[in-house]
């Protein structure tokens, strides 16, 4: 039997990319989700943003980590402290807290000259790897190449986090509870889907799992040149529900924190997100015109932005 996410490969892209290109509409027509083997991302520039987030987000004290956090900026540039963020089927806001690096506004760090340099360089790595996987997307969808690429090449609101979830005495899976307790008792992220076109994750540690015919299925890297791919809302929006913004949450593990690096890959505000006329008649519930409209909509819905 095949496993449940398929793995692809990015040599198969450029060698067979009609067979690619057929994996890639399959794995996001099924589970929103597939990995992506030789992703070609620098492997130092990898470690040296990852050990920048990891440095920031656990050796600095929450004081000075204070200083580069921008509430009045919806918490999308700089740093979120815990029990800010609120899961999209929580009551109560997570434990983790975070980092967003944005290359026109992302703060330099005094207590770490070297942050913002690692960490850009390790945006403009995502970002090179996610437009050519939105190609890829825009083709298999019967679209031309460049359709996700925008006409004056800007940069859209793509968003490179690193996210630290503290360790947990008591951690559980219990959906139920997670609703009605947050992450305060033991989920590291509760159930969500991500709100833009696609997440490229780097994520080494167990906790991960994708909902999938009425069970959580864990899903676990523990190869460097492999990541995880997934389709988010607004695809998912674009498609008229044909592509799946697959349902995931992180379970923490016992006295065990974990590290994460999400990329979240979005369009300018004014891209047209309204289901594409290929996908049928459009559902009532993908009703939304612009990136931005749905953008604002669903940070309001996590807490985010009043």
């Amino acid at each position: 039997m095949e496993p449940l996410i398929q793995t692809l490969d990015r040599i198969e892209f450029i060698t067979n990319p009609s067979s690619a290109i057929a994996k890639l509409r399959e794995a996001f027509k099924t589970t929103g989700f597939f990995f992506l083997q030789n992703h070609g991302m620098d492997i130092s520039s990898i470690r040296r943003g990852e050990d920048s987030f990891k440095q920031f987000l656990t050796e600095l004290s929450l004081e000075k980590r204070m200083a580069y956090s921008f509430p009045e900026k919806g918490y999308q540039v700089g740093y979120t402290p815990p029990k800010i963020e609120t899961g999209e089927f929580a009551k109560v806001a997570d434990e983790k807290h975070f980092f967003h690096v944005f290359p026109d506004d992302t703060p330099f760090i005094m207590e770490i000259p070297t942050f913002k340099k690692d960490t850009l360089e390790l945006w403009n790595q995502f970002n090179n790897l996610a437009e050519e996987i939105m190609e890829y997307t825009a083709l298999s969808i019967q679209e031309f190449k460049d359709f996700f690429r925008s006409s004056d090449n800007s940069k859209g609101y793509s968003l490179l986090r690193g996210i630290h979830y503290p360790a947990g005495q008591k951690p559980v899976d219990d959906d139920e509870a997670i609703t009605e307790g947050g992450n305060v008792v033991g989920m590291c992220a509760s159930k969500h889907t991500d709100i833009n076109m696609i997440t490229l994750l780097l994520a080494k540690e167990p906790g991960l799992q994708l909902w999938y015919e009425g069970r959580w299925i864990p899903i676990t890297i523990e190869d460097p040149n492999l990541i995880i791919i997934n389709v988010g809302d607004m695809l998912q929006h674009l498609t008229n529900g044909f592509y799946k913004s697959g349902l995931h949450r992180v379970v923490c593990q016992e006295n065990k924190e974990r590290f994460s690096i999400p990329f979240f890959y979005h369009q300018p505000i004014d891209f047209d997100i309204f289901p594409l006329i290929q996908f049928g008649e459009p559902k009532e519930k993908f009703r939304f015109k612009k990136a931005g409209e749905f953008l604002n909509y669903r940070l309001k819905q996590l807490g985010l932005i009043k």
